[in-house]
């Protein structure tokens, strides 16, 4: 068992979206599933690992607490833990320390740094409301995609222009992550798409959307978008997957999660 020692200041409502997925798991969650492999304990000198609780972007603003702890792990020689959240992720110098994150390309990252998947939840229970069913092969693959993708020349200078405004908030140190080359992903999108749609070979079921989530704001209209992107799912035996802005996709996983097929 990994006894685990971090700053349970952080473990609050208000930080609740950034906190390291694995203590929230164990913090707010309790899931029972994981109490025989990690345990929470009060004291840095009897831990094994010391693990900073929030995403690091966020608790590196926190620049006292940040040291604090980061000292303590030093001071008790104990090797550190940090997650990046994000799309992109972040490349951390910190001696002894483990990175975990979504985003990143391989080439680039060290052996200190792991990739996590895209936590989601149960879409059976969250959404669907239903039990998993398997469905019919047809004569023709039936593909699925419900998601933000548009192409033309309008598109690319907004995307495009979204890019650049992130690019600067990373300059000037108002968030941390690592630089990455623009990509497109909603007018690559539309570009696959448009090409899947001439096959004659596929059954395609494809809902083009012009922005994220179909620009829903409130809780209403997310969840109606969220049942419809499930439901395309559920209906297909496959589904289309593309990377986002990020380089990866969580749309794998929740296809995953519903028991069909991603085509990456």
């Amino acid at each position: 068992m990994l006894k685990l020692y971090t700053d349970k200041s952080f473990l609050t409502e208000i930080h609740r979206r950034y906190v390291f997925p694995l203590l929230f798991d164990l913090y707010y969650v309790k899931n029972d599933a994981l109490f025989d492999y990690y345990k929470l304990v009060d004291s840095v000198a009897d831990c094994d690992i010391v693990v900073f609780p929030i995403d690091y972007s966020s608790f590196y603003v926190c620049k006292e607490a940040f040291a604090r702890l980061n000292k303590v792990a030093k001071t008790h020689d104990k090797p550190i833990w940090l997650y990046t959240s994000g799309d992109f992720g972040y490349t951390v110098d910190i001696p002894n320390s483990y990175n975990f994150r979504l985003g990143g390309f391989d080439s680039k990252l060290d052996s200190n740094t792991f990739m996590l998947p895209s936590f989601v939840d149960d879409p059976y229970d969250s959404i669907l409301k239903q039990l998993f069913s398997v469905l019919p092969k047809d004569a023709k693959p039936s593909i699925g995609f419900v998601g933000h993708a548009k192409s033309g020349f309008i598109k690319y200078i907004r995307s495009y222009l979204s890019h650049l405004k992130l690019s600067f908030r990373g300059f000037f140190g108002v968030h941390f992550f690592d630089k990455q080359s623009y990509y497109p992903s909603g007018i690559k999108r539309a570009q696959y798409l448009n090409k899947l749609g001439l096959s004659k070979e596929l059954n395609t079921d494809f809902a083009y959307r012009n922005t994220y989530r179909a620009g829903a704001t409130n809780q209403k209209t997310k969840l109606q978008t969220t049942e419809e992107f499930y439901k395309n799912i559920f209906n297909n035996l496959y589904t289309f997957c593309i990377r986002g802005v990020g380089n990866f996709s969580v749309r794998f996983y929740e296809t995953l999660a519903t028991g069909c097929i991603p085509v990456l």
